[in-house]
């Protein structure tokens, strides 16, 4: 069965928007919207440390590009701070213990609520007949991109698809974010209001689902967002695509 073919037996829009661009949008409660504010609020805090505070707290340059820590992109004056569902609270200034609770809130909200989803579009793309996705997922991680990026023009971050089976975009505001459509790039919409959740490379390889392509424009003001990553465990869906 080919992919328009599956199209035509959902009636979720959210899924077939999904299974067809390869990202939807994610509303959530009230309550969880709240904690997802909180979270902006947190990042705007920990960026406003003075820099020979937030450079104790250094990422391991040598390691994985998602090691937890305090670092800036190459060549750039923008800022990221990696926190994972494995260490919460590695090179995490202690005052701000408060704040990690907010994304310890919100890694079992997204736990709850976005692997299902995704397990779901496993289903219907056959993965799960070669494994168990939501087993993978839970047993995987979930790491957060808290980002900072400073005044300027042109382009903050390249365009990219993300490694991982999904991500998850956390904004406070509309402008930044573009994704590429319909053989154009496009900001995302009402992006206050809403999450976008995109299909990632892992994902995409196994299914026939295109991955989200994207990128970050300055807007010449101060920005802060957040990327929520999901990666399976290293076990059967790490080998899949090999």
């Amino acid at each position: 069965m080919n992919l328009k073919q599956l199209l035509m037996l959902i009636d979720n829009e959210n899924t077939i928007l999904f299974l067809k661009s390869g990202y939807t949008y994610i509303t959530f409660t009230e309550e969880t919207q709240e904690l997802v504010s909180e979270a902006i609020q947190s990042t705007r805090y920990l960026f406003s440390l003075p820099n020979v505070v937030k450079e104790e707290f250094h990422a391991d340059v040598n390691s994985a590009s998602y090691s937890s820590g305090y670092s800036r992109f190459k060549n750039s004056v923008h800022e990221k701070w990696h926190l994972s569902s494995n260490d919460f609270g590695e090179k995490w200034p202690t005052i701000l213990n408060d704040k990690l609770i907010i994304f310890k809130k919100l890694t079992a909200v997204f736990q709850s609520i976005l692997i299902p989803f995704l397990d779901n579009i496993a289903t219907i793309c056959h993965i799960n007949e070669k494994g168990n996705l939501a087993r993978d997922l839970r047993s995987g991680t979930i790491r957060f991109r808290l980002l900072h990026y400073h005044p300027a023009t042109g382009i903050g971050f390249d365009s990219h698809i993300d490694s991982g089976i999904s991500t998850l975009f956390l904004n406070e505001s509309n402008q930044g974010l573009q994704i590429w459509e319909n053989s154009k790039w496009s900001f995302v919409k009402d992006f206050d209001k809403k999450c976008l959740l995109g299909c990632a490379h892992t994902l995409s390889s196994l299914s026939a689902i295109p991955p989200l392509k994207h990128r970050v424009c300055n807007s010449g003001d101060d920005r802060y967002a957040i990327a929520v990553f999901f990666h399976a465990n290293d076990g059967k869906f790490s080998t899949l695509t090999q």
